[in-house]
């Protein structure tokens, strides 16, 4: 079994490689350097590749590796399983506890709401915003009084070109969509066996928003609406990166 220097190497190796590779940069990274936030980013097909090469660079400029809220499905395999502790990160919600140390810590959180529901889709639907019924990642940023920081990018629904609906089909066969049940052809051979097709990937990282502006989330209306503002934001961000 790996230990954890092992893995941190390895991630830190192959995503400094990804952000050549890919051609890799991001606007706004100087919002990351106020403090604490909530990093809510869009989901990637099948991986949300832009947050990966993002937490190499937080990790060389910031000095510590982003924490970030996994699919419990990594842990159900035995090669990765020590990799989301290795690298800071938290099988669902963190607690309260694991809240406060990382606030006390002054680091970012992310979390990527789309989950399979975004990373599973065939190529022919359209880079949009889907996070179901999902406010989870709200009422965290409230409960702690965090602001938000939206997250988009071009370029990470290109890497494979999807065959089919993964999340839907998970779904039918396991009763749930988090197992990746998905053909995608990328350069060279099938995911994950071949490379991604060589897209640059451009990444922005919007303005804070701050969820209690819209009231208490315990009310249904402000809970939409914050809910609204952030996808929006997000949606808006990926429709300008696609023709930018």
């Amino acid at each position: 079994m790996l230990s954890d220097q092992h893995y941190l190497a390895a991630w830190l190796t192959g995503f400094r490689l990804a952000s050549r590779y890919f051609r890799y940069e991001c606007e706004g990274f100087e919002r990351l350097r106020a403090g604490p936030a909530l990093l809510v980013a869009y989901h990637g097909r099948p991986h949300p590749a832009d947050v990966f090469m993002l937490s190499v660079r937080i990790y060389d400029e910031l000095g510590y590796m982003l924490p970030a809220v996994w699919a419990t499905s990594w842990g159900e395999v035995p090669a990765l399983r020590g990799l989301v502790s290795a690298l800071g990160g938290f099988y669902g919600e963190p607690s309260d506890e694991q809240m406060l140390s990382l606030i006390a810590e002054r680091r970012l959180l992310v979390v990527c709401p789309g989950g399979t529901r975004e990373a599973l889709r065939p190529a022919w639907q359209k880079t949009r915003v889907d996070w179901g019924a999902r406010r989870g990642y709200l009422r965290l940023a409230a409960r702690h009084g965090l602001p938000i920081l939206p997250v988009a990018a071009s370029g990470v629904d290109r890497m494979w070109l999807g065959l089919n609906d993964g999340y839907r089909l998970s779904k039918r066969l396991f009763g749930h969509g988090g197992w990746p049940i998905w053909l995608g052809i990328g350069f060279g051979g099938i995911w994950p066996l071949g490379l991604p097709w060589p897209v640059r990937v451009r990444q922005r990282i919007g303005e804070p928003i701050d969820v209690r502006q819209f009231g208490s989330l315990d009310d249904a209306q402000a809970l939409e609406a914050a809910h609204r503002a952030v996808t929006g934001k997000i949606q808006s961000m990926l429709d300008e990166l696609q023709v930018a």
